[in-house]
């Protein structure tokens, strides 16, 4: 990565460390003073924040320690700065299918392709049943910021067993807490209707495009599909379409 890159990247960390940790361990402390934990709102939603800095600073670290920091003024002869593969993933997060490919494909892709600049990775959102909870999540992403929004994404797609078994509503409303929203940015933020039309656009683009189930997955615009998955296309499936174009 750049050396601006990096340098987000570590602000992003000392912030969440020096900030965003103490103080979500104050709220977690002055939240137990209230009471009976099991009905205590302001408890569970600063634990749901805690796990949700936790995990980012793991994953922050995690790409810290494993970055190059590159000066592309000096990259010379044919090696060029930036992925020549670019590797598009169409999902939605309240699809169980991307669930899993998440869970139990998505950290060794990224090591292998993403952190390590392989490839240029990009996520398109593509909302499925039930789709007005799905948009509302995808909207409560943009809303947390660019530098959330993976965030969000990932903790729904994480939890998204909460939507089945519990209120969806309140699913939503923990992940945006979580973020830093409060109730009424939540509310304002699922109910604007330029975001909804918006996401609708892209969902048409991606229609248009052929695309209409999740997770699809594109490299190079070539479609890569695993005969008989349940959770999208393997790594080794993945991989062998990433190299070949990697070598051409």
């Amino acid at each position: 990565m750049t050396a601006e890159g990096y340098r987000v990247l570590d602000d992003q960390l000392k912030q969440l460390k020096s900030v965003e940790r103490p103080s979500v361990i104050a709220a977690i402390s002055e939240a137990r003073e209230h009471g009976d934990l099991s009905e205590n709102a302001e408890y569970h939603a600063a634990r749901e924040k805690q796990s949700f800095v936790e995990g980012r600073i793991k994953e922050l670290e995690m790409i810290i320690s494993r970055a190059e920091v590159i000066d592309p003024a000096k990259l010379s002869g044919s090696v060029k700065f930036g992925a020549k593969v670019t590797v598009v993933e169409y999902a939605s997060v309240t699809c169980p299918h991307c669930a899993l490919w998440q869970k139990n494909t998505w950290p060794a892709f990224k090591a292998k392709y993403v952190d390590t600049n392989k490839v240029r990775y990009v996520f398109r959102e593509l909302p499925t049943p039930p789709v007005d909870v799905a948009t509302a999540g995808f909207l409560v992403a943009r809303c947390a910021g660019d530098d959330k929004y993976f965030q969000v994404v990932h903790q729904l797609l994480a939890t998204q067993q909460e939507m089945v078994t519990g209120s969806p509503r309140d699913w939503l409303l923990r992940t945006a807490q979580a973020a830093g929203m409060n109730e009424q940015q939540f509310a304002d933020c699922v109910s604007d209707r330029d975001a909804v039309a918006a996401l609708e656009k892209r969902i048409q683009q991606a229609q248009a495009q052929g695309v209409t189930g999740t997770p699809a997955f594109f490299v190079n615009e070539q479609e890569v599909i695993t005969p008989g998955s349940s959770e999208g296309p393997s790594l080794a499936d993945l991989s062998t379409a990433i190299d070949a174009a990697l070598a051409k």
